[in-house]
């Protein structure tokens, strides 16, 4: 993605005790990247908009947004919106984890 694109992530889920999600921002371009996300509930429901910085090369995890950025630790399903601000190579994924055993799912960007 570059400056003006954006991806959605499809398919998060947050519920204490069963299910986490985090999300990381690669970026593969030569100057530092700006990224808009945008949380949102299934139902469409925006919940809280932040901004993130990858610097050249690297990447940025962002630890349970849904719970420690939204305050919806027992959200069930979500989606987001990254929105490159700044910057070109830029690479969006989530994890959904089962929190019982913690195994994880990657969550592939959307067009």
């Amino acid at each position: 993605l570059s400056d003006g694109e954006s991806a959605r992530l499809i398919g998060l889920r947050q519920m204490s005790g069963a299910f986490r999600t985090n999300i990381s921002v690669t970026n593969t371009g030569s100057s530092t990247a700006r990224v808009s996300v945008t949380l949102f509930a299934a139902n469409g429901d925006e919940l809280h908009e932040y901004t993130l910085w990858a610097a050249a090369g690297m990447v940025v995890q962002d630890i349970e947004p849904f719970r420690t950025r939204a305050e919806q630790p027992d959200l069930g399903w979500g989606f987001a919106v990254v929105e490159v601000v700044e910057g070109t190579g830029v690479l969006t994924s989530a994890t959904v984890i089962d929190s019982k055993t913690n195994d994880g799912m990657t969550v592939p960007m959307k067009y």
